[in-house]
């Protein structure tokens, strides 16, 4: 009777060990907070809110970072973010996954290097391709651009806050003329860092991030046009590629290392 009562004792143990277990598992998992977090941002992310999500692209373990792409809906493209730390940060997302993302690519090597620079290639011989505009990058060894410290989002690791989203729209010019300009200046070496205390009121002109994805070569220049501040106040900066013919807005972090010129 005593062994009975030792087995029986032994297996409510387990149990509540696999539960406890189960719940911190549930708890940790990141996507769905973001997703959810999103869903709240304004129109052009509303159909997140019951949308299923799907694991696109990681990282592989050889990476120093581990990165994923989420892709939002089944039936209809509603959009993508990329996520950090088993889902723990939030580097960038859009209400549009672009459609070379969306071709299936199972046995490459996959690389987020920066704002809209998701980078893929067939094997370690092959050239890198940008994912986000479909266009293969000269040769050679990207530098990535993604922050250094990320720790700003787990102050509020689950749950979310009762702060609604705040957004503040700006006024930069998104010509690709004034994005050459920007690519001189930055060749010029007249562009600084980029920190949030150069962002003016809204509605005014907030500049242009710049940078290179390789050393000295393919410039990335992206104009600010919004401001977003999400639940748990994390803020990400709404952006449109200059050079591209659909400038649908991305977002990312606020505190992404890039280099910033001021509208002229």
């Amino acid at each position: 009777m005593k062994r009975i009562w030792i087995m029986g004792l032994l297996i409510v143990l387990f149990i509540s060990i696999s539960a406890t277990a189960s719940a911190l598992t549930i708890k940790a998992a990141g996507p769905e907070k973001w997703q959810k977090r999103i869903s709240q941002t304004g129109p052009l992310f509303a159909g997140w809110k019951d949308a299923q999500i799907h694991l696109l692209y990681a990282e592989t373990d050889e990476q120093k970072y581990q990165l994923q792409v989420w892709v939002v809906g089944d039936d209809e493209n509603l959009g993508y973010f990329v996520t950090s730390d088993q889902g723990l940060h939030l580097l960038e997302y859009g209400p549009v996954t672009p459609v070379h993302m969306l071709e299936k690519r199972t046995n490459g090597i996959y690389s987020y290097a920066g704002p809209g620079m998701h980078l893929y290639k067939e094997d370690k011989q092959s050239g890198w391709v940008n994912l986000f505009n479909g266009e293969t990058l000269p040769p050679g060894e990207p530098v990535r651009r993604i922050p250094a410290d990320r720790q700003s989002e787990t102050s509020h690791p689950s749950g979310m806050p009762s702060i609604p989203p705040d957004y503040k729209p700006y006024s930069t010019d998104t010509s690709p003329d004034v994005g050459i300009a920007v690519m001189i200046l930055h060749g010029l070496r007249q562009t600084v860092s980029f920190e949030l205390d150069h962002l003016p009121e809204k509605f005014q002109s907030a500049g242009y991030l710049v940078y290179t994805v390789l050393p000295n070569d393919y410039y990335s220049v992206w104009a600010i046009t919004g401001r977003q501040t999400m639940p748990g106040d994390s803020v990400y900066l709404e952006v449109r590629d200059v050079f591209a013919a659909d400038q649908v807005p991305i977002y990312i972090r606020g505190d992404v290392p890039v280099n910033w010129t001021g509208s002229r």
